[in-house]
């Protein structure tokens, strides 16, 4: 994960994926705990904690 990263927000769910495996996690497991994906006014946003 990059550093002082605390999140992103992506368009499609495929943007999402392509994000979040560009920063190391492959599987949901591997996300840390407090994570949360969201979908606002039909965009996907990631929080990490």
């Amino acid at each position: 994960m990059t550093s002082k990263c605390r999140g992103f927000i992506a368009p499609t769910k495929q943007l999402m994926i392509e994000a979040l495996q560009k920063q190391g996690f492959f599987l949901v497991g591997d996300l840390p705990l407090g994570t949360t994906i969201r979908i606002r006014r039909g965009m996907f946003v990631v929080r990490f904690p």
